[in-house]
């Protein structure tokens, strides 16, 4: 293998590795984001769960 080609692999796995590091980033981001939507819908579901029976009991008192 000539200097040059091994210079060249040398440069396509350095490449690699920041492309591989790149996708990894991303994926833990995009986990991330997913949780965090988990979580604000399992809050908005709470909340609206907590107003429905708010509502309810006021209703019942205005009976």
């Amino acid at each position: 293998m000539t200097r040059t080609n091994t210079r060249l692999s040398g440069e396509i796995l350095k490449l690699a590795k920041n492309v591989q590091d790149l996708a990894s980033a991303f994926n833990g981001n995009v986990h991330s984001i997913l949780r965090q939507q988990r979580d604000d819908r399992e809050q908005l579901h709470k909340f609206y769960g907590n107003m429905e029976k708010a509502l309810a009991g006021l209703l019942t008192r205005l009976d």
